[in-house]
Order: structure tokens, then C-alpha cells, then sequence
């Protein structure tokens, strides 16, 4: 039979499951009220990559590889390289984690190898059944079937679908033979979903609340199909004050411009998994959804703090680097996740017009991606590696394949907003 699309539902059971964070090296949750927690020891550090000559799809072509000064076009040519190198990742059948993040590299039209679209395949083959009050929904689980990691934070998967700009009455055929719309999708998001209650709850919330608002964007009655009668507005507030709150003790180091006093310990929004950029870039949306001009005034002054992250965490990697050498890989892909989500979410705010491309933050954007692309020049051997990798530290792998489409998002959405047409 055919699922209507606004007739689907969620288990409690299937809510339940226990929390997986997506890779990354804050996946510890933490309570917010404790800023003084030590950092983790590091993981033995993968192998360095081989002396070999690099397969031809790993060689870099583009200018960005000879230190060209960033521009749409050289942009444009880092962006063809790095989708080389992580297009076998992105696109494995196995892994619906990593071809959710392929989407944001090759976009709603983006291909297997075997001819099939990539969100065809991912609702296709591993979104399930389960009943949430009565209600038949289609949802997706923390892990698939066969031991993969799978949506590791609630509606990552229906966020990423409609990011994609993929249309609500878009079809998707089930493994079993039915059919669901994404907006049957996002109607299985929003039915069991409250506004968290603790720490806890707000660590997994970000892609949930992205996904709703950006869902009722597309269909203004959307919150209407909500079972505990969700008030988006209310959604968005609390969205955008948790934001507030988790970035606070950076306040006062940028009021006195002191960068180099910052310590990441895992403390407040760096107890989040991808540094917390996925509760900035929530924060974002959660303000363009409100509309008010006391909203956007907080989310600009959130990204002010982010930008003094920028400045304040390169010099944390370097020195890192210093210190630890034998770590440089796992330090280089920590560069890849934080400069490459940097850039999304600025180029995303800018898009949601939260932000003006003044000559300051173009500048800065440059500076950002001119250490993306240094740290990509550094990267590229490793990618050569993934197989190699992987055996040896899984987490390395899947950040390498989903920072690496984060970084492409980034780098295209950035460039766009802040980079005058040539």
C-alpha cells in the first residue's frame, strides 16, 4: 500500500534508543554546568601515508593546490578535488550516515555508481516502520542492520533531505513496497516531538528543530500534526536561547579580544558533537524563522562569537601540532571539521539573511578558507589512505568522508554569499 504522507508515526520504543553521537572528537556528552571537565586522552594516532605515488583521482588539479589566493573559480577547483577523494565514501551503499553527507556534496540529483539517486537510496533501503500513538511513521535508525552507523542524531536524514531542497511531495519507494512523500518524513519528525527538558535532550536536538522549521517554511500548517501541540515559535525561542547560553563564557574573552585565553575542555557548546556548529547553524535558522529584528540581533551576535572561535581555535591547532606531532592527522581533521562547518554556517546565515557581506567578513571568510585549503593540501595523502584508515581508526574514516562534504558545502555556499562574481 501507498503511505499518505501526512499519515505516518513514530514507537516510543524507536525514541528511546540510546543516544550516538555523530563523529566527532566532542562526541562526550556533558552537562553545560560543568566547565572545568578534563579533556580525553587521545586516540592512537592512524599510520602516516604511504610513500607511493598517489592514484591520479587523488592528485589535486586545481589552483587552490599551488596556494592561490581563494576566488570562485579557485574555489571551484578545490571543490572538484575534494569530491573526488571522498566520493567512494559518500556514496557506499552500506553506510546511510555517509551517503546523507554525500548529499550535501553532490546534492538532491547525486548518483550512485549503480545509476540510482542517492536519497533514493538512502530513504529506500534503510528508513523503517514504527507506530506512535496509533500513528504508522517511517523513521530511521541509530544504527542499520548491518552494524553501519546510521542517523546517529534524530531527523539528521529529513533535515539533510530538505536542505537539499528536495520537494515535499517528493516519493521515495520502501524496501517493503510502499511509499512515502518527504513530507511524510517530516511529519514522522514532528508527531512524538517536545521541546528537551535537560542537557541531554538539547545535544540531539539541533537537526530536529532545523528540519521542523525548515519544513514549515515549505508548509505553514505543518505544526498542526504535532501530538504534544508544539508551538514553533516556542520550538524556535528555545532553540536560540540554548544557543545563547551554550556560548556565553566566550563573552567575556571577546569583549577584551583575548583569543588566546580560550581552552576547548569540553566545556558548555564544546561538550557538542562537531564543536557545537550544528546548535549555531539550528540557532540560525531558528531566528530566520522567528523574523523579528530581536532575533536576528542574537543570531548575528552568536556568529560574532563564532567568528572569534576562528580566530582563537587556529591558534589551538597549530599549537597542537606543535606539541604533539605524532597526532598531526587527527589534528588536520579536526581543522577539516571546524573550518569547513564554519563555513557553512556563515554562508547559510548570509543565505537566511542574517548577515551583510561587508568588506570585514569577506575578508575573514578568505582568511578561513585560505587555512581550509592549507589543511586540505596536508590532507590529500591521507585520503589516499581511507582504506588503511579505516582498519585502523574508524572514527578518522567517516570524519575524512563527512567533514570533507561538510567542507564542500562550506566552501560552495561561502563563496556564493561573500565572493563578488568574476
Amino acid at each position: 500500500m501507498t503511505r499518505k504522507s501526512w499519515r505516518l508515526g513514530l514507537s516510543l520504543s524507536a525514541l528511546a534508543i540510546g543516544l550516538l553521537a555523530c563523529p566527532d572528537e566532542n562526541s562526550t556528552h556533558v552537562s553545560s554546568a560543568k566547565a572545568d571537565v578534563k579533556p580525553v586522552e587521545p586516540a592512537a594516532p592512524p599510520p602516516a601515508p604511504s610513500a607511493d605515488p598517489a592514484p591520479a583521482a587523488l592528485v589535486p588539479t586545481g589552483e587552490w593546490a599551488k596556494g592561490a589566493a581563494p576566488s570562485l573559480k579557485v574555489v571551484e577547483g578545490a571543490v572538484q578535488d575534494l569530491s573526488r577523494w571522498v566520493e567512494a565514501g559518500a556514496k557506499d551503499p552500506r553506510n546511510s550516515w555517509a551517503l546523507a553527507h554525500g548529499l550535501l556534496a553532490f546534492g538532491p540529483d547525486g548518483k550512485m555508481a549503480d545509476g540510482r539517486k542517492m536519497a533514493d537510496v538512502l530513504v529506500g533501503d534503510f528508513a523503517e516502520s514504527a507506530v506512535f500513538e496509533g500513528k504508522e511513521l517511517v523513521v530511521f535508525p541509530r544504527r542499520s542492520k548491518n552494524g553501519e552507523v546510521a542517523e546517529v542524531h534524530r531527523n539528521l536524514f529529513t533535515k539533510t533531505l530538505l536542505e537539499v531542497g528536495l520537494p515535499l511531495d517528493r516519493v521515495f519507494r520502501l524496501a517493503d513496497g510502499t511509499t512515502v512523500e518527504l513530507g511524510g518524513l517530516l511529519e514522522s519528525a514532528l508527531r512524538p516531538t517536545i521541546v528537551p527538558k535537560d542537557d541531554e535532550g538539547w545535544h540531539d536536538f539541533a537537526w530536529t528543530s532545523s528540519a521542523l522549521l525548515l519544513g514549515q517554511k515549505l508548509s505553514p500548517k505543518l505544526f498542526e500534526a504535532s501530538a504534544a501541540h508544539l508551538d514553533p515559535k516556542a520550538l524556535a525561542s528555545g532553540m536560540l536561547h540554548y544557543a545563547k547560553e551554550q556560548q556565553a563564557f566566550l563573552e567575556p574573552l571577546h569583549a577584551a579580544n583575548k583569543p588566546e585565553l580560550l581552552e576547548k575542555k569540553k566545556q558548555f557548546i564544546y561538550s557538542h558533537s562537531c564543536g557545537g556548529l550544528h546548535v549555531i547553524q539550528a540557532a540560525m535558522t531558528a531566528a530566520a524563522s522567528l523574523g523579528d529584528a530581536a532575533s536576528k540581533k542574537a543570531a548575528r551576535e552568536q556568529l560574532e562569537l563564532l567568528r572569534f572561535r576562528y580566530r582563537a581555535e587556529r591558534r589551538i591547532y597549530a599549537e597542537s601540532v606543535v606539541k604533539a606531532p605524532e597526532y598531526e592527522l587527527l589534528i588536520l581533521v579536526q581543522e577539516l571539521k571546524f573550518y569547513g562547518h564554519v563555513l557553512e554556517t556563515l554562508g547559510l546565515a548570509h543565505r537566511q539573511g542574517l548577515v551583510e557581506a561587508t568588506p570585514e567578513l569577506r575578508a575573514e571568510v578568505q582568511a578561513i578558507i585560505t587555512d581550509l585549503f592549507q589543511t586540505l593540501r596536508k590532507l590529500g595523502p591521507h585520503y589516499g589512505q581511507l582504506s588503511k584508515i579505516r582498519t585502523v581508526r574508524e572514527q578518522t574514516y567517516l570524519d575524512m568522508i563527512g567533514d570533507g562534504c561538510h567542507a564542500i558545502r562550506g566552501l560552495r555556499e561561502a563563496s556564493v554569499a561573500f565572493f563578488p562574481p568574476s
